[in-house]
């Protein structure tokens, strides 16, 4: 198991925003920055304790990475839509338009988190800000989180576009279907291995009595 992997998983099992910045660090090779920020005008009914956790700047953009706390407990489909809404008001804010993405990590009382990944979309060379698309993964202690761990804890982490191919349900997608066709074509060589070594010693049973 990789160190950042690891480190993911003891977030899993004890949340701490520390141990993201560490994840950070490890994870973008000494590229992420740590500011640990509190930013509480962008607290409201669903959020609190907005913490500007820090940034890291590649060669195709600069990444935010930001924390907030979600007033109410967090599931598999709650919230996505306010937590949405909420990044883009962060990313849109004047301060912050020096940003190509961010990376919110949404949690509740309970350690439970929502890690997603929030990006205006780019025509040319200007960004759209009302415009955003959206990745993101669920995660609890209750559940196997194999997919996150998988996909953020070993994903390539070195430019934005590599971050974003680690968040790329597409990818998740296809690779899932590359697996189940992998396991067909196997089990269809197997099968008709066996069915061509019957169709042999039926052969030649038959020549025994021919």
């Amino acid at each position: 198991m990789s160190e950042t992997r690891q480190i993911l998983d003891s977030i899993i099992n004890s949340f701490s925003t520390k141990e993201f910045n560490l994840f950070f660090r490890k994870k973008t090779q000494g590229k992420f920055r740590e500011i640990n920020q509190s930013h509480h005008y962008f607290d409201d009914s669903d959020f609190k304790n907005c913490l500007i956790l820090g940034e890291a700047e590649f060669e195709d953009g600069k990444l935010l990475v930001c924390a907030l706390e979600a007033q109410k407990s967090l599931s598999e489909k709650s919230g996505k839509k306010a937590q949405y809404e909420k990044a883009k008001s962060i990313l849109k804010s004047a301060e912050n338009q020096v940003y190509s993405a961010g990376i919110f990590i949404f949690y509740d009382q309970s350690g439970n988190f929502r890690f997603s990944l929030v990006y205006p979309e780019s025509i040319g060379t200007r960004r759209q800000w009302n415009n955003f698309k959206r990745f993101t993964y669920f995660v609890s202690s209750d559940q196997a989180n194999k997919t996150f761990l998988q996909r953020i804890g070993d994903g390539d982490f070195s430019s934005l576009a590599r971050i974003k191919e680690a968040f790329s349900v597409e990818k998740v997608t296809k690779e899932f279907y590359q697996d189940i066709a992998n396991w067909y074509f196997g089990l269809f060589h197997v099968v008709n291995s066996q069915k061509t070594q019957k169709q042999k010693k039926t052969a030649g049973i038959l020549q025994l009595f021919a």
